[in-house]
C-alpha cells in the first residue's frame, strides 16, 4: 500500500495563508455576532454607563478617638495678601481658647495643633514655601515633618502648582483667595477645597448691575492671569445674554509689583481711555490696586465710572 502523500502534514497548509486567516477572521465574525445578537433583532444597543473618577480616600476619621499624636498645620501666604499674618494669628489664638468662630467638635478642640505659616516675597518663594511644608522632611535638610493640611496659597496660580503636589501626596489643601474656575475639578484638583467664590461670579454681577442701570455699553478691565480671564469670560457671556456690549482691556500680568512695566500699562489704559465706553469694572491683583488707580487717575479715567469688584 502506497501512503498518502498528504499524511501527516498540517490540515491548514503553510502554502495557502490567505484560507487560513479567512477562516480566523470568520470564526472572529461568528463569536461577535453571536454575543451581540442577531442583527435582525429590533433591540437596541445601550451605550457603557461613564465611570466616575475615583473618589479620594478619607483624610481624616472624626469618628476616631482622639491620639497623642500632634496635628500638622501649615499656612502658606505672601506679601500680597498683607492681612494674612494678622488672620492666622486670630484663628490660633481662637482655636487655643477653645472658642472658634465657626463651631467645631469637641474631639477636634481636643487635637494637638503644631501651626506653621510660611510667608513669602514673591511669588516663586509662596511656591516653593508651599512645596517645602508638604515634603517636610523628605526633602533634606528639613527638620519639621511634612504638613497633614496646608491652608492656602494667595493667587490661583500658586494653588494650581502647589495643589498638583498635594494631589500626589494626598495632603488636603484649603484656598481663602484662589478664584480660578480650574481648581473647582475634582479630577484635577481631588484634595483642593476653598472658602471664597469663584471669580467669574464676579462678572456675572458687574454685567447684570450695568444691564439694571440700562449701561449697554461698557469696558472690563483685568489683570492676563487665570482667575481674572475668567472673570472677563463670565462677563463676556452674561453681556451676550442680556444684549450689553462689553470690550475686555486685558493688562499684562506681572506676578509681583516690583517687575510692573508701567509703560504697557499705560499703553493699555490709554487705549480703554480712548474708547467710547463709560462704564468700566475691574478685576486685578490687590498689589497692583494701587498702581492700576494711579494710571488711572494720570489718564483721567478717575472721571468715569470704574466698578472695582475685586482687587485679589
Amino acid at each position: 500500500r502506497s501512503r498518502p502523500a498528504n499524511r501527516g502534514k498540517s490540515k491548514f497548509s503553510v502554502a495557502r495563508p490567505f484560507a487560513s486567516q479567512t477562516t480566523l477572521l470568520l470564526i472572529a465574525v461568528i463569536l461577535l455576532w453571536s454575543c451581540c445578537g442577531s442583527l435582525c433583532d429590533d433591540e437596541v444597543l445601550t451605550p457603557p454607563v461613564p465611570t466616575m473618577p475615583p473618589t479620594p480616600p478619607p483624610i481624616l476619621n472624626t469618628a476616631s478617638p482622639v491620639t497623642d499624636r500632634v496635628f500638622q498645620l501649615g499656612f502658606c501666604g505672601s506679601i500680597h495678601d498683607w492681612s494674612w499674618p494678622a488672620v492666622v494669628a486670630m484663628v490660633r489664638k481662637a482655636f487655643e481658647a477653645g472658642d472658634p468662630i465657626v463651631p467645631l467638635p469637641a474631639s477636634a478642640l481636643k487635637r494637638k495643633v503644631d501651626w506653621m505659616m510660611i510667608f513669602a516675597d514673591t511669588t516663586q518663594e509662596e511656591i516653593m514655601n508651599g512645596y517645602i511644608q508638604m515634603l517636610g522632611s523628605r526633602l533634606r535638610e528639613i527638620q519639621f515633618e511634612p504638613r497633614d493640611a496646608l491652608i492656602g496659597c494667595t493667587y490661583s496660580p500658586v494653588s494650581e502648582k502647589v495643589g498638583a503636589l498635594s494631589n500626589v501626596l494626598s495632603t488636603p489643601m484649603i484656598g481663602y483667595v484662589s478664584k480660578a474656575g480650574s481648581l473647582s475639578s475634582k479630577l484635577e484638583f481631588p484634595y483642593f477645597m476653598r472658602t471664597c467664590s469663584v471669580s467669574s461670579e464676579f462678572g456675572i454681577v458687574f454685567v447684570t448691575v450695568c444691564s439694571h442701570f440700562k449701561w449697554n455699553s461698557v469696558g472690563y478691565l483685568y489683570e492676563g492671569y487665570v482667575a481674572a480671564q475668567d472673570a472677563f469670560d463670565g462677563a463676556a457671556l452674561t453681556a451676550k445674554e442680556n444684549q450689553v456690549l462689553i470690550k475686555g482691556f486685558c493688562f499684562f500680568h506681572y506676578p509681583d509689583e516690583v517687575d510692573l512695566g508701567q509703560q504697557d500699562w499705560k499703553t493699555e489704559m490709554d487705549n480703554a481711555m480712548n474708547s467710547d465706553n463709560r462704564v468700566f469694572g475691574m478685576f486685578f491683583t490687590s498689589n497692583k490696586a494701587s498702581s492700576v488707580l494711579t494710571l488711572a487717575r494720570d489718564v483721567g479715567m478717575n472721571r468715569r465710572v470704574l466698578l472695582a469688584w475685586e482687587f485679589l
